[in-house]
């Protein structure tokens, strides 16, 4: 009998070896994981993070793993919770084009958690970590598009991330690693209603659920509780439960050759990642020519139908819903001349210049653009202003693969996030821990 698809991917979670690694594919974990840290650093002193972290307290209560940016320790499965959607909750964290998901703010709250339940050091981390994006991004792929229509990807396929991660770190055996990949299926869940009901502040609990249910599906396991080993492919399985076109064979293509988490994006915004291709093509027109904002006529904004669909929010009310408006990065932008980590306030949301010009912003749907997604995320802009018009497109987005941050850019990020947050000397302190895991003996939390 053929190995089923979780007994393929299970085989591959325990042989996967830090030895094995190129040292691009380890730098781009380690780059992973700062990136990570900045968000739940820079997200840390919210209002919806302090609701997480009391929330996760409450209900965890007591226990050796940190929630961190706070003072307060919990069980390994809470403080996951909380680290997860801490991670989520500024919109600054990594994602994947084709599987059209989040990962590092599933895969590493579970990892970091259980360094209460598990002796690991640095190689751990990053074999745990490569195993998270693996899976996450495969079943992601496996669902495609008319999964993402209903449901949030991040939250689904992010609960095989988390899961694989688990089982790595508490280096369960091939067999208990296929149970846990099962568990994992059974719990996975996230809905995109929060976006009809303008209630966003609602989305960060997908990830946190998809840490501590991978987590709970990996305990599970380890106590010999058996799980379906045709998860996948089976007629009452993922697949054919959660997509009207999956493809199974995303889940193995390619498995060994390659690591997925070598395809990660990181985000050069903190905006909804739908919006970041029609930001970098208007940044090439500020580039190439002096706009003058009040001189704008109209700028019509070509997209796929993912942007329309999640990313188009007509009037803003609250920063996390202007983080999820076109019209409203777009001329931020222009009136302000960039868009960075901090200038998003709630001064921008009522300010006149931005408010008039967010109204000469058309978005439309272009049927040729969209066949590209999501290949990549292409779009295009035409400004007109009283003497000009002006053009630009692009296709993939600042932090893409194909337009990768360097290694500075990716620490400049994890300083401007924290700015305020950490000091100078502990900025550089988490930054020299992370480039150097694999030998370091001390946590720097």
């Amino acid at each position: 009998m053929n190995p089923s698809y979780a007994e393929i991917l299970a085989h591959h979670v325990c042989e996967l070896k830090y030895e094995q690694l190129s040292s691009s594919t380890i730098q781009k974990t380690k780059q992973c994981l700062l990136d990570y840290m900045g968000g739940v650093f820079h997200a840390s002193d919210s209002a919806t993070a302090i609701s997480y972290i009391s929330l996760a307290k409450e209900l965890g209560g007591d226990g050796n793993a940190k929630i961190l940016g706070s003072k307060v320790n919990t069980t390994a499965s809470y403080a996951a919770f909380a680290n997860a959607a801490l991670g989520h909750i500024a919109e600054t964290d990594d994602g994947h084009r084709a599987s059209i998901m989040h990962i590092g703010t599933i895969v590493f709250p579970v990892i970091l958690a259980l360094r209460s339940e598990a002796d690991i050091d640095g190689k751990d981390i990053i074999e745990a970590s490569i195993a998270g994006y693996e899976l996450a991004i495969r079943v992601g792929e496996c669902l495609s598009q008319s999964h993402y229509n209903t449901w949030h990807t991040t939250a689904t396929a992010g609960t095989f991330g988390a899961a694989a991660a688990a089982a790595k770190i508490l280096k369960l055996s091939e067999e208990q690693t296929v149970w846990t990949l099962a568990h994992a299926g059974t719990q996975m869940a996230g809905l995109w209603q929060f976006l009809d009901d303008d209630c966003l502040t609602a989305k960060v609990l997908h990830p946190a659920k998809s840490a501590q249910n991978g987590i709970i599906s990996a305990f599970t396991a380890k106590a010999n509780i058996p799980g379906p080993a045709n998860i996948f492919e089976g007629k009452r399985g993922v697949a054919n439960a959660y997509s009207t076109n999956s493809d199974l064979s995303y889940l193995i293509k390619d498995l060994g050759k390659n690591y997925k988490v070598d395809e990660a994006n990181f985000k050069a915004y903190p905006t909804c990642g739908q919006t970041h291709s029609m930001i970098d093509a208007l940044r090439k027109i500020q580039d190439e020519h002096e706009i003058d904002h009040s001189d704008v006529k109209n700028i019509n904004v070509f997209v796929y139908q993912k942007t329309i669909d999640i990313a188009n929010i007509e009037e803003p009310k609250t920063i996390a819903q202007a983080k999820f408006s076109v019209k409203f990065c777009l001329a931020l932008l222009l009136v302000k001349g960039s868009i960075s980590f901090t200038n998003i306030d709630e001064k921008s949301l009522t300010d006149l210049d931005i408010v008039t010009l967010m109204k000469k912003i058309n978005v439309l749907f272009d049927e040729g653009i969209n066949k590209d997604f999501p290949r990549c995320r292409p779009c295009k802009i035409t400004l007109t202003t009283s003497d000009n018009e002006y053009k630009a497109e692009n296709y993939y987005r600042r932090g893409d693969p194909e337009t990768p941050m360097r290694q500075d850019e990716v620490e400049n990020k994890f300083r401007e996030l924290t700015n305020g947050f950490l000091s100078k000397p502990d900025q550089e302190k988490y930054i020299n821990w992370v480039s150097s895991i694999e030998t370091t003996t001390e946590w720097p939390f």
